[in-house]
């Protein structure tokens, strides 16, 4: 199941620490900022880093990208991989600095 959450969800889901939170931006993306503690697993080497972190299909696992588009796509195919708590945030990291979140540089 794909929930996709505000920018005020998603910040209340990843503080509860119980979840992967993975940032599908590219590299140069994600060394200008990013959301406190999130891991990068660009969209373009997915399959290959995904894996390598060995999530079980039944944990939480919230995606973001600059966005939404990127990891609502995603989020899309950890569903069809049988991944049943996938978190997506719908606008993106634009709509989280809207809200006035801290990002990490």
């Amino acid at each position: 199941m794909i929930k996709h959450l505000s920018a005020e969800e998603y910040k209340e889901l990843i503080e509860s620490k119980n979840v992967w939170n993975l940032d599908i931006r590219e590299g140069y993306e994600f060394n200008e900022e990013r959301i406190e503690g999130a891991r990068l697993v660009p969209s373009t080497k997915f399959e290959d880093i995904f894996e390598e972190l060995k999530i079980k299909k039944s944990e939480k696992i919230a995606v973001y990208c600059r966005s939404g588009a990127r990891s609502a796509f995603i989020a899309q195919k950890l569903s069809d991989k049988g991944y049943e708590n996938i978190f997506n945030l719908e606008l993106g990291l634009i709509d989280w600095k809207k809200n006035g979140f801290n990002v990490e540089k």
